[in-house]
C-alpha cells in the first residue's frame, strides 16, 4: 500500500490508508458513510482494521518531508502497535528539518540521485506504459532537463508533470506545443517571475544588439514551437541580429554573449548533449550542442516589447 503525504492534511492521510486497504483487502467499506466522522473515529477505525488482518501489510509513505512530526510519529506508533511494517521516502533537500525524525527508523537507506539517462529511461518508459501512441522524444528530455536542473535528479517530479500533461497527450493531435512547453514550466517556480522589473531592468541596460538577439531567441521559441535550440541556430540568430543593425559579426561577442545569458539563468545548456558519450561541459556551455529557455518564452517577449516601445 501506498500513499503520499504532500499537501494533505492527517484526516486526508487518513482516508487514503482507508481506501487503500478497502482496495487491497476487498473489505467493501462505504466511505462515504465515514467523510463527515471525527479523525479519532477514522483513526480508530484503520487500527481495527489492521489488526484483523492476519497478514503482514507494508505502508509506503512517500514524501514525508510534508508531514508533520507528531502525524508521523502517530503513523510509527501504529506501526509497533500491529504488523504494519512502515517505509517512509523523504527528500531532505526539501525540508532539512525532517533529519530531527531520522532517529525513529529502524533502518536508514541513503538513495543516489540519477543521471540524466537514467533519469530519462524511467520517464521514457512511464510514457510508453501510459500511452499507445508514439510520444516526441524531445518532450520528455525536455521534462529530464528541466528536473535536472531546477528540482533534484529523481522521476517523481518527472511523473508529477507527465501527469499533468495526460489531459493533452491522450488526445494526440489536438494539442500544440506551446501548451505543452508553458504545463511543463509551470510545475516550477524560476518561470513564474515574481520581479518582472528586476529582470526589466537587467535587459533594459543591455546595447542594442543584445536585445535584439534576445527578442530573436523569444520568437524564435513562440513560433517554431519548440523546447530546445541548436548551438549552430544560436549563432544563426546572433547573425540574423547583426545584420539587422548592419553590425560586424564576431564570434568572441556571440561567445560573450551567450556565456552571460547561460549564467544570469536565461538559458541553460540540455544534459542530454552527447549523453551516450558521458560528456558535457558545465565550465563551458557553449561546448554543449542544445540549449533551453529558462524563462517564458511569452514574458521574454512581453519584457522586450516594452523595452523597445517605451
Amino acid at each position: 500500500m501506498t500513499i503520499d503525504c504532500k499537501e494533505k492534511k492527517l484526516e486526508d492521510l487518513i482516508f487514503s490508508l482507508l481506501t487503500e486497504l478497502n482496495t487491497s483487502q476487498t473489505l467493501n467499506l462505504d466511505l462515504g458513510s465515514l467523510l463527515n466522522s471525527k479523525i479519532s473515529h477514522l483513526w480508530n477505525i484503520c487500527k481495527l482494521i489492521i489488526k484483523k488482518i492476519e497478514n503482514p501489510l507494508f505502508l509506503i509513505v512517500n514524501n514525508m518531508e510534508f508531514m508533520e512530526p507528531d502525524i508521523f510519529n502517530k503513523f510509527l506508533q501504529l506501526g509497533r502497535e500491529t504488523h504494519l511494517t512502515l517505509i517512509s521516502t523523504v527528500n531532505k533537500i526539501l525540508r532539512p528539518g525532517t533529519i530531527d525524525l531520522f532517529s525513529e527508523f529502524d533502518f536508514k537507506k541513503k538513495l543516489n540521485y540519477f543521471t540524466y539517462q537514467e533519469l530519462f529511461n524511467i520517464l521514457k518508459q512511464r510514457v510508453t506504459l501510459t500511452f499507445s501512441h508514439e510520444v516526441d522524444n524531445e518532450l520528455i528530455q525536455y521534462i529530464t532537463d528541466l528536473v535536472c536542473e531546477q528540482y533534484v535528479p529523481v522521476p517523481g517530479k518527472g511523473v508529477e508533470i507527465l501527469r499533468d500533461l495526460y489531459p493533452l497527450l491522450k488526445n494526440k493531435t489536438n494539442f500544440r506545443n506551446f501548451e505543452l512547453l508553458e504545463i511543463c514550466q509551470n510545475e516550477f517556480d524560476v518561470f513564474q517571475i515574481t520581479d518582472e522589473f528586476s529582470m526589466l531592468s537587467y535587459i533594459a541596460e543591455e546595447d542594442l544588439l543584445n536585445i535584439l538577439f534576445l527578442d530573436n531567441l523569444s520568437n524564435y521559441f513562440t513560433s517554431k514551437m519548440k523546447y530546445y535550440i541548436s548551438l549552430n541556430e544560436l549563432q544563426e540568430l546572433y547573425d540574423l541580429s547583426c545584420e539587422s543593425l548592419e553590425y560586424h559579426r564576431n564570434t568572441s561577442e556571440f561567445n560573450k554573449l551567450s556565456r552571460e545569458l547561460v549564467n544570469v539563468g536565461i538559458l541553460k545548456p540540455s544534459k542530454r548533449t552527447n549523453c551516450k558519450n558521458n560528456f558535457y561541459s558545465s565550465n563551458n556551455p557553449l561546448n554543449n550542442d542544445f540549449f533551453f529557455l529558462l524563462i517564458n518564452p511569452k514574458q521574454l517577449k512581453i519584457i522586450i516589447d516594452t523595452i523597445f516601445n517605451s
